[in-house]
Protein backbone atom coordinates (compact mmCIF):
# COMPACT_ATOMS: atom_id res chain seq x y z
CA UNK A 1 0.00 0.00 0.00
CA UNK A 2 1.38 3.63 -1.10
CA UNK A 3 1.72 5.64 2.07
CA UNK A 4 1.81 9.54 1.11
CA UNK A 5 3.10 12.05 3.10
CA UNK A 6 0.82 14.48 5.65
CA UNK A 7 1.23 17.46 3.17
CA UNK A 8 0.92 15.54 0.20
CA UNK A 9 -2.31 14.08 1.35
CA UNK A 10 -3.49 17.61 2.23
CA UNK A 11 -2.38 18.96 -0.95
CA UNK A 12 -4.88 16.44 -2.83
CA UNK A 13 -7.30 16.97 -0.27
CA UNK A 14 -7.35 20.71 -1.25
CA UNK A 15 -7.54 20.15 -4.55
CA UNK A 16 -10.30 17.46 -4.50
CA UNK A 17 -12.39 19.87 -2.29
CA UNK A 18 -11.57 23.01 -5.03
CA UNK A 19 -12.89 21.19 -7.60
CA UNK A 20 -15.73 19.68 -5.66
CA UNK A 21 -16.86 23.20 -5.27
CA UNK A 22 -16.29 24.07 -8.52
CA UNK A 23 -18.24 21.32 -9.61
CA UNK A 24 -20.78 22.83 -7.07
CA UNK A 25 -20.52 26.05 -8.36
CA UNK A 26 -21.58 25.38 -11.76
CA UNK A 27 -23.97 23.18 -10.70
CA UNK A 28 -25.99 25.44 -8.67
CA UNK A 29 -25.76 28.22 -11.76
CA UNK A 30 -26.91 26.06 -14.27
CA UNK A 31 -30.11 25.27 -12.07
CA UNK A 32 -30.47 28.75 -10.59
CA UNK A 33 -30.53 30.06 -14.27
CA UNK A 34 -32.62 27.72 -15.68
CA UNK A 35 -35.23 28.15 -12.41
CA UNK A 36 -34.74 32.23 -13.68
CA UNK A 37 -35.03 31.44 -17.27
CA UNK A 38 -38.01 29.36 -16.36
CA UNK A 39 -39.85 31.87 -14.14
CA UNK A 40 -39.23 34.63 -16.57
CA UNK A 41 -40.77 32.58 -19.45
CA UNK A 42 -44.07 32.36 -17.38
CA UNK A 43 -44.13 35.27 -16.08
CA UNK A 44 -44.24 36.97 -20.24
CA UNK A 45 -46.29 33.93 -21.18
CA UNK A 46 -48.78 34.98 -18.11
CA UNK A 47 -48.46 38.73 -19.21
CA UNK A 48 -48.68 37.95 -22.56
CA UNK A 49 -52.05 36.23 -22.16
CA UNK A 50 -53.53 38.99 -19.90
CA UNK A 51 -53.26 41.30 -22.61
CA UNK A 52 -54.61 39.44 -25.03
CA UNK A 53 -57.32 38.35 -23.51
CA UNK A 54 -57.61 42.57 -22.44
CA UNK A 55 -57.37 43.59 -26.18
CA UNK A 56 -60.06 40.89 -26.81
CA UNK A 57 -62.40 41.68 -24.28
CA UNK A 58 -62.40 45.53 -24.97
CA UNK A 59 -63.04 44.19 -29.11
CA UNK A 60 -66.25 42.01 -28.09
CA UNK A 61 -67.52 45.29 -25.52
CA UNK A 62 -66.71 47.81 -28.34
CA UNK A 63 -68.53 45.11 -31.34
CA UNK A 64 -71.32 44.60 -28.97
CA UNK A 65 -72.11 48.17 -28.18
CA UNK A 66 -71.80 49.06 -31.40
CA UNK A 67 -73.74 46.35 -32.84
CA UNK A 68 -76.80 47.26 -30.23
CA UNK A 69 -77.14 50.92 -31.38
CA UNK A 70 -77.23 49.39 -34.75
CA UNK A 71 -80.02 46.96 -34.16
CA UNK A 72 -81.83 49.58 -31.79
CA UNK A 73 -82.43 51.94 -34.80
CA UNK A 74 -83.12 49.47 -36.89
CA UNK A 75 -85.49 48.15 -34.91
CA UNK A 76 -86.70 51.74 -34.49
CA UNK A 77 -87.05 52.25 -38.22
CA UNK A 78 -89.03 48.94 -39.35
CA UNK A 79 -92.99 49.56 -38.88
CA UNK A 80 -93.85 45.89 -39.19
CA UNK A 81 -93.53 44.65 -35.85
CA UNK A 82 -93.24 40.91 -36.78
CA UNK A 83 -90.25 42.36 -39.00
CA UNK A 84 -88.82 44.31 -36.37
CA UNK A 85 -88.86 41.33 -33.76
CA UNK A 86 -85.77 39.74 -34.86
CA UNK A 87 -83.83 42.78 -34.69
CA UNK A 88 -85.18 43.40 -30.78
CA UNK A 89 -83.69 39.48 -30.35
CA UNK A 90 -80.09 40.90 -31.56
CA UNK A 91 -80.38 43.66 -29.74
CA UNK A 92 -80.72 41.59 -26.37
CA UNK A 93 -77.84 39.09 -27.25
CA UNK A 94 -75.46 41.77 -28.15
CA UNK A 95 -76.22 43.16 -24.77
CA UNK A 96 -75.77 39.67 -22.66
CA UNK A 97 -72.88 39.81 -25.00
CA UNK A 98 -71.18 42.72 -24.07
CA UNK A 99 -72.51 42.10 -20.00
CA UNK A 100 -70.08 38.70 -19.96
CA UNK A 101 -67.74 40.37 -22.24
CA UNK A 102 -67.31 43.09 -19.06
CA UNK A 103 -67.76 40.75 -16.43
CA UNK A 104 -64.96 38.22 -18.14
CA UNK A 105 -62.19 41.40 -18.15
CA UNK A 106 -58.81 39.94 -16.85
CA UNK A 107 -58.26 41.38 -13.00
CA UNK A 108 -55.23 44.24 -12.86
CA UNK A 109 -53.13 45.51 -10.26
CA UNK A 110 -53.19 49.21 -12.03
CA UNK A 111 -55.44 51.08 -10.16
CA UNK A 112 -56.17 53.62 -13.08
CA UNK A 113 -57.25 50.18 -14.94
CA UNK A 114 -59.72 50.04 -11.51
CA UNK A 115 -60.88 53.46 -12.20
CA UNK A 116 -61.41 53.17 -16.07
CA UNK A 117 -63.09 49.96 -15.73
CA UNK A 118 -65.45 51.47 -12.94
CA UNK A 119 -66.07 54.42 -15.01
CA UNK A 120 -66.77 52.29 -17.93
CA UNK A 121 -69.47 49.99 -15.88
CA UNK A 122 -71.17 53.31 -15.12
CA UNK A 123 -71.52 54.41 -18.55
CA UNK A 124 -72.75 51.26 -19.80
CA UNK A 125 -75.44 51.27 -17.46
CA UNK A 126 -76.49 54.53 -18.41
CA UNK A 127 -76.21 53.29 -21.98
CA UNK A 128 -78.71 50.35 -21.10
CA UNK A 129 -81.19 52.18 -19.20
CA UNK A 130 -81.02 55.16 -22.07
CA UNK A 131 -81.28 52.21 -24.56
CA UNK A 132 -84.26 50.43 -23.32
CA UNK A 133 -86.44 53.81 -22.70
CA UNK A 134 -85.81 54.49 -26.54
CA UNK A 135 -86.71 50.95 -27.12
CA UNK A 136 -89.86 51.52 -25.27
CA UNK A 137 -90.72 54.98 -25.63
CA UNK A 138 -90.10 53.76 -29.40
CA UNK A 139 -92.68 50.90 -29.42
CA UNK A 140 -95.53 53.20 -28.12
CA UNK A 141 -95.03 56.35 -29.71
CA UNK A 142 -93.47 57.77 -32.40
CA UNK A 143 -91.96 60.97 -33.11
CA UNK A 144 -89.23 62.73 -34.93
CA UNK A 145 -87.84 64.88 -31.86
CA UNK A 146 -88.10 61.78 -29.79
CA UNK A 147 -85.88 59.79 -32.57
CA UNK A 148 -83.36 62.85 -32.36
CA UNK A 149 -83.20 62.76 -28.38
CA UNK A 150 -82.77 59.64 -28.00
CA UNK A 151 -80.08 59.04 -31.07
CA UNK A 152 -77.79 61.96 -29.62
CA UNK A 153 -77.89 60.67 -26.38
CA UNK A 154 -77.08 57.07 -27.42
CA UNK A 155 -74.15 58.47 -29.33
CA UNK A 156 -72.84 60.66 -26.60
CA UNK A 157 -72.57 57.63 -24.44
CA UNK A 158 -71.55 55.55 -27.07
CA UNK A 159 -68.80 58.08 -27.70
CA UNK A 160 -67.76 58.39 -24.38
CA UNK A 161 -67.72 54.31 -23.60
CA UNK A 162 -65.17 53.85 -26.31
CA UNK A 163 -63.48 56.51 -25.35
CA UNK A 164 -62.97 55.31 -21.81
CA UNK A 165 -62.50 51.52 -24.14
CA UNK A 166 -59.65 53.12 -25.58
CA UNK A 167 -58.34 54.65 -22.77
CA UNK A 168 -58.54 51.66 -21.21
CA UNK A 169 -56.60 49.81 -24.23
CA UNK A 170 -54.10 52.59 -23.99
CA UNK A 171 -52.94 51.49 -20.35
CA UNK A 172 -53.44 48.23 -20.99
CA UNK A 173 -50.64 48.35 -23.60
CA UNK A 174 -49.00 51.00 -21.42
CA UNK A 175 -48.70 48.25 -18.94
CA UNK A 176 -47.69 45.70 -21.59
CA UNK A 177 -44.84 48.28 -22.59
CA UNK A 178 -43.48 48.05 -18.90
CA UNK A 179 -43.72 44.48 -18.63
CA UNK A 180 -41.49 44.14 -21.55
CA UNK A 181 -39.20 46.37 -20.00
CA UNK A 182 -39.40 44.68 -17.08
CA UNK A 183 -38.55 41.45 -19.07
CA UNK A 184 -35.67 43.14 -21.14
CA UNK A 185 -34.25 44.09 -17.69
CA UNK A 186 -34.24 41.03 -15.85
CA UNK A 187 -33.05 39.37 -19.09
CA UNK A 188 -30.15 42.09 -18.60
CA UNK A 189 -29.50 41.02 -15.14
CA UNK A 190 -29.59 37.57 -16.06
CA UNK A 191 -27.02 37.81 -18.61
CA UNK A 192 -24.80 40.11 -16.69
CA UNK A 193 -25.25 37.08 -13.64
CA UNK A 194 -24.55 35.09 -15.79
CA UNK A 195 -21.09 36.16 -17.19
CA UNK A 196 -20.14 37.38 -13.74
CA UNK A 197 -20.73 33.54 -12.34
CA UNK A 198 -18.57 32.55 -15.91
CA UNK A 199 -15.78 34.71 -14.67
CA UNK A 200 -16.00 33.28 -11.36
CA UNK A 201 -15.85 29.77 -12.56
CA UNK A 202 -13.23 30.57 -15.34
CA UNK A 203 -10.74 32.30 -12.62
CA UNK A 204 -11.77 29.13 -10.00
CA UNK A 205 -11.22 26.99 -12.75
CA UNK A 206 -7.66 28.58 -13.86
CA UNK A 207 -6.74 29.06 -9.62
CA UNK A 208 -7.65 25.17 -9.36
CA UNK A 209 -5.98 24.10 -12.73
CA UNK A 210 -2.85 26.22 -11.80
CA UNK A 211 -2.59 24.42 -8.53
CA UNK A 212 -3.05 21.23 -9.77
CA UNK A 213 -0.14 22.05 -12.63
CA UNK A 214 2.36 22.76 -10.18
CA UNK A 215 1.49 19.95 -8.01
CA UNK A 216 1.60 17.80 -10.64
CA UNK A 217 4.61 19.37 -11.72
CA UNK A 218 6.65 19.09 -8.88
CA UNK A 219 4.86 14.93 -8.40
CA UNK A 220 6.30 14.85 -11.99
CA UNK A 221 9.99 16.18 -11.02
CA UNK A 222 9.75 13.93 -7.74
CA UNK A 223 9.15 10.75 -10.22
CA UNK A 224 11.88 12.13 -12.51
CA UNK A 225 14.08 11.95 -9.71
CA UNK A 226 12.95 8.54 -8.37
CA UNK A 227 13.04 6.71 -11.56
CA UNK A 228 16.56 8.42 -12.15
CA UNK A 229 18.19 6.88 -8.64
CA UNK A 230 16.32 3.84 -9.71
CA UNK A 231 17.88 3.70 -13.07
CA UNK A 232 21.21 4.47 -11.14
CA UNK A 233 20.71 1.48 -8.78
CA UNK A 234 19.67 -0.94 -10.69
CA UNK A 235 22.85 0.23 -13.56
CA UNK A 236 24.70 -0.34 -10.00
CA UNK A 237 23.14 -3.38 -9.39
CA UNK A 238 23.69 -4.59 -12.47
CA UNK A 239 27.36 -3.81 -12.56
CA UNK A 240 27.79 -5.31 -9.37
CA UNK A 241 26.29 -8.45 -10.50
CA UNK A 242 28.44 -8.47 -13.31
CA UNK A 243 31.94 -8.19 -11.43
CA UNK A 244 30.55 -10.81 -9.18
CA UNK A 245 30.03 -13.07 -12.22
CA UNK A 246 33.54 -11.90 -13.39
CA UNK A 247 35.36 -12.32 -10.04
CA UNK A 248 33.16 -15.75 -9.52
CA UNK A 249 34.58 -17.25 -12.99
CA UNK A 250 38.39 -15.98 -12.00
CA UNK A 251 38.06 -17.12 -8.44
CA UNK A 252 37.01 -20.83 -10.79
CA UNK A 253 39.63 -20.74 -13.10
CA UNK A 254 41.99 -20.11 -10.20
CA UNK A 255 40.69 -23.01 -8.36
CA UNK A 256 40.68 -25.09 -11.47
CA UNK A 257 43.97 -24.45 -12.33
CA UNK A 258 45.42 -24.99 -8.51
CA UNK A 259 43.51 -28.14 -8.39
CA UNK A 260 44.96 -29.46 -11.90
CA UNK A 261 48.67 -27.86 -11.95
CA UNK A 262 49.09 -28.55 -8.19
CA UNK A 263 47.14 -31.09 -6.43
CA UNK A 264 46.74 -33.09 -9.63
CA UNK A 265 50.67 -33.28 -10.45
CA UNK A 266 51.32 -33.64 -6.63
CA UNK A 267 48.38 -36.88 -6.97
CA UNK A 268 50.43 -37.59 -10.02
CA UNK A 269 53.92 -37.74 -8.58
CA UNK A 270 52.39 -40.04 -5.89
CA UNK A 271 51.11 -42.59 -8.18
CA UNK A 272 54.23 -42.48 -9.81
CA UNK A 273 56.70 -42.74 -6.55
CA UNK A 274 54.24 -45.27 -5.35
CA UNK A 275 54.56 -47.46 -8.67
CA UNK A 276 58.44 -47.25 -8.76
CA UNK A 277 58.67 -48.17 -5.38
CA UNK A 278 56.35 -51.02 -5.76
CA UNK A 279 58.72 -52.02 -8.69
CA UNK A 280 62.16 -52.04 -6.43
CA UNK A 281 60.92 -54.30 -3.43
CA UNK A 282 62.29 -57.61 -3.13
CA UNK A 283 60.43 -61.10 -3.76
CA UNK A 284 59.04 -61.58 -1.16
CA UNK A 285 57.70 -58.14 0.05
CA UNK A 286 53.95 -58.70 -0.95
CA UNK A 287 51.74 -57.01 1.81
CA UNK A 288 54.14 -53.80 1.05
CA UNK A 289 53.89 -54.05 -2.35
CA UNK A 290 49.98 -54.48 -1.86
CA UNK A 291 49.40 -51.73 0.09
CA UNK A 292 51.46 -49.86 -2.10
CA UNK A 293 48.73 -51.00 -5.51
CA UNK A 294 46.24 -49.70 -2.84
CA UNK A 295 47.47 -46.26 -2.54
CA UNK A 296 47.98 -46.15 -6.10
CA UNK A 297 44.48 -47.08 -6.29
CA UNK A 298 43.07 -44.30 -4.29
CA UNK A 299 45.24 -41.52 -5.60
CA UNK A 300 43.91 -42.13 -8.92
CA UNK A 301 40.57 -41.82 -7.76
CA UNK A 302 41.71 -39.04 -5.96
CA UNK A 303 43.10 -37.91 -8.61
CA UNK A 304 40.06 -38.17 -10.86
CA UNK A 305 37.60 -36.64 -8.34
CA UNK A 306 40.75 -33.69 -8.81
CA UNK A 307 40.22 -33.23 -12.38
CA UNK A 308 36.30 -33.46 -12.34
CA UNK A 309 36.24 -30.79 -9.98
CA UNK A 310 38.98 -28.95 -12.11
CA UNK A 311 36.92 -29.51 -14.75
CA UNK A 312 33.05 -28.51 -13.52
CA UNK A 313 34.18 -25.63 -12.11
CA UNK A 314 36.19 -24.09 -14.86
CA UNK A 315 37.18 -26.34 -17.91
CA UNK A 316 40.78 -25.90 -19.40
CA UNK A 317 39.33 -26.48 -22.71
CA UNK A 318 37.31 -23.56 -22.26
CA UNK A 319 40.03 -21.54 -22.64
CA UNK A 320 42.62 -23.57 -24.29
CA UNK A 321 40.14 -25.13 -27.02
CA UNK A 322 37.53 -22.54 -27.16
CA UNK A 323 33.57 -23.12 -27.01
CA UNK A 324 32.58 -25.77 -29.20
CA UNK A 325 34.66 -28.28 -27.55
CA UNK A 326 33.83 -27.52 -24.39
CA UNK A 327 30.19 -27.77 -25.04
CA UNK A 328 31.09 -31.13 -27.08
CA UNK A 329 32.49 -32.23 -23.76
CA UNK A 330 29.98 -31.15 -21.16
CA UNK A 331 27.52 -32.85 -23.68
CA UNK A 332 29.45 -36.23 -23.04
CA UNK A 333 29.83 -35.94 -19.43
CA UNK A 334 25.70 -35.58 -19.02
CA UNK A 335 25.47 -38.47 -21.68
CA UNK A 336 27.98 -40.58 -18.97
CA UNK A 337 26.22 -39.72 -16.29
CA UNK A 338 22.73 -39.72 -17.04
CA UNK A 339 22.14 -41.71 -19.72
CA UNK A 340 20.45 -38.94 -22.18
CA UNK A 341 21.08 -39.58 -25.55
CA UNK A 342 22.70 -35.63 -26.20
CA UNK A 343 23.91 -34.45 -29.66
CA UNK A 344 25.24 -30.80 -30.38
CA UNK A 345 25.37 -29.48 -33.38
CA UNK A 346 27.52 -25.81 -33.84
CA UNK A 347 29.45 -24.18 -36.22
CA UNK A 348 33.03 -23.35 -35.95
CA UNK A 349 32.39 -19.90 -36.05
CA UNK A 350 30.09 -19.84 -33.40
CA UNK A 351 32.68 -20.36 -31.47
CA UNK A 352 34.58 -17.74 -32.13
CA UNK A 353 32.88 -15.40 -29.80
CA UNK A 354 34.32 -12.85 -26.73
CA UNK A 355 35.22 -14.39 -23.24
CA UNK A 356 32.18 -13.30 -21.70
CA UNK A 357 29.97 -14.68 -24.60
CA UNK A 358 31.94 -18.07 -24.54
CA UNK A 359 31.67 -17.94 -20.58
CA UNK A 360 28.21 -16.92 -20.54
CA UNK A 361 27.09 -19.50 -23.25
CA UNK A 362 28.46 -22.09 -21.43
CA UNK A 363 27.28 -21.64 -17.97
CA UNK A 364 23.99 -21.44 -19.66
CA UNK A 365 23.99 -24.70 -21.34
CA UNK A 366 25.65 -26.12 -17.81
CA UNK A 367 22.72 -25.11 -15.93
CA UNK A 368 20.15 -25.71 -18.97
CA UNK A 369 21.38 -29.53 -18.77
CA UNK A 370 21.71 -30.13 -15.13
CA UNK A 371 17.87 -29.19 -15.24
CA UNK A 372 17.03 -31.29 -17.51
CA UNK A 373 18.50 -34.08 -15.84
CA UNK A 374 16.80 -33.42 -12.79
CA UNK A 375 13.47 -32.45 -13.30
CA UNK A 376 12.44 -32.87 -17.63
CA UNK A 377 12.83 -36.85 -17.64
CA UNK A 378 13.56 -36.33 -20.80
CA UNK A 379 14.86 -39.11 -23.03
CA UNK A 380 17.20 -37.06 -25.87
CA UNK A 381 18.37 -33.41 -25.73
CA UNK A 382 19.57 -31.60 -28.94
CA UNK A 383 21.81 -28.66 -28.40
CA UNK A 384 22.90 -26.28 -31.23
CA UNK A 385 24.69 -23.35 -31.56
CA UNK A 386 24.76 -20.96 -34.82
CA UNK A 387 25.79 -17.28 -35.81
CA UNK A 388 23.67 -15.12 -38.05
CA UNK A 389 23.20 -11.61 -38.41
CA UNK A 390 26.03 -10.45 -35.88
CA UNK A 391 24.20 -12.41 -33.05
CA UNK A 392 25.28 -15.96 -31.55
CA UNK A 393 22.45 -18.00 -30.85
CA UNK A 394 21.70 -20.99 -28.76
CA UNK A 395 19.21 -23.31 -28.38
CA UNK A 396 18.31 -26.47 -26.17
CA UNK A 397 15.49 -28.54 -27.16
CA UNK A 398 13.86 -31.54 -24.98
CA UNK A 399 11.42 -34.42 -25.34
CA UNK A 400 10.68 -33.82 -21.45
CA UNK A 401 7.42 -33.74 -18.88
CA UNK A 402 8.21 -29.55 -19.95
CA UNK A 403 6.36 -26.89 -17.61
CA UNK A 404 4.21 -23.55 -17.25
CA UNK A 405 6.78 -21.47 -18.31
CA UNK A 406 4.46 -18.47 -17.45
CA UNK A 407 4.40 -19.53 -13.79
CA UNK A 408 7.41 -21.49 -12.84
CA UNK A 409 10.21 -18.73 -11.51
CA UNK A 410 13.28 -20.50 -9.67
CA UNK A 411 16.60 -18.92 -9.19
CA UNK A 412 18.32 -21.33 -11.70
CA UNK A 413 16.37 -19.75 -14.17
CA UNK A 414 16.57 -16.26 -12.88
CA UNK A 415 20.64 -16.38 -12.70
CA UNK A 416 20.14 -17.39 -16.75
CA UNK A 417 18.23 -14.25 -17.21
CA UNK A 418 20.61 -11.83 -15.74
CA UNK A 419 23.78 -13.29 -17.72
CA UNK A 420 21.77 -12.62 -20.32
CA UNK A 421 20.37 -9.23 -19.83
CA UNK A 422 24.00 -8.22 -18.81
CA UNK A 423 24.81 -8.86 -22.35
CA UNK A 424 22.23 -7.42 -23.96
CA UNK A 425 20.49 -10.69 -25.24
CA UNK A 426 17.47 -12.11 -25.28
CA UNK A 427 16.14 -15.08 -23.31
CA UNK A 428 13.12 -17.41 -23.97
CA UNK A 429 11.51 -20.29 -22.73
CA UNK A 430 8.95 -22.29 -25.06
CA UNK A 431 7.21 -25.45 -22.56
CA UNK A 432 3.77 -26.61 -22.51
CA UNK A 433 3.17 -29.25 -19.95
CA UNK A 434 3.56 -33.15 -21.81
CA UNK A 435 5.04 -31.21 -24.83
CA UNK A 436 9.09 -30.47 -23.94
CA UNK A 437 10.94 -27.70 -23.44
CA UNK A 438 12.98 -24.94 -25.52
CA UNK A 439 15.32 -22.86 -24.36
CA UNK A 440 16.94 -19.94 -26.83
CA UNK A 441 19.25 -17.58 -26.46
CA UNK A 442 20.15 -14.90 -28.25
CA UNK A 443 23.34 -12.72 -27.55
CA UNK A 444 24.33 -9.79 -30.08
CA UNK A 445 27.85 -9.99 -30.52
CA UNK A 446 30.16 -6.69 -29.47
CA UNK A 447 33.02 -5.20 -32.07
CA UNK A 448 35.91 -5.04 -29.37
CA UNK A 449 37.64 -2.93 -31.33
CA UNK A 450 34.99 -0.52 -31.61
CA UNK A 451 32.93 -1.64 -28.90
CA UNK A 452 29.86 -1.34 -30.84
CA UNK A 453 26.80 -4.34 -31.74
CA UNK A 454 28.26 -6.33 -34.92
CA UNK A 455 25.55 -5.43 -37.54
Amino acid sequence: MLLLPAGKIGMLRTLQLGFGGLLLLILFSGVSQLVVIKAAREADRQARTAYFERAHVLGQLRDSVFLTGTFARDYLLTPDPKAAAPLRAEVDRNRRRAESAMASYPPSPDERVQRLLSDLQGEINVYWKVLELMLDVGTRERGAGTDRYFTQSLANRRETMTGIISRIGEVSESENRRREADIQANDRFFFITLLAIVALTVVLGWVLAATASRHLVRLGNEASERLADNIKAREALADLSAKVLNAQEEERRAISRELHDEVGQSLSALIVEAGNTAASLPEGAEGARSNLESMRSIARRCLDAVRNMSLLLRPSMLDDFGLVPALEWQAREVQKRSGLRLTVEADDEAGEVPDEHRTCIYRLAQETLHNITKHAHAKSVHVTLVRVAGAVCLTVQDDGQGFDAGRTRGLGLLGMRERVARLHGSFDIDSNPGKGTRVTVTLPLTDIATGNVAA
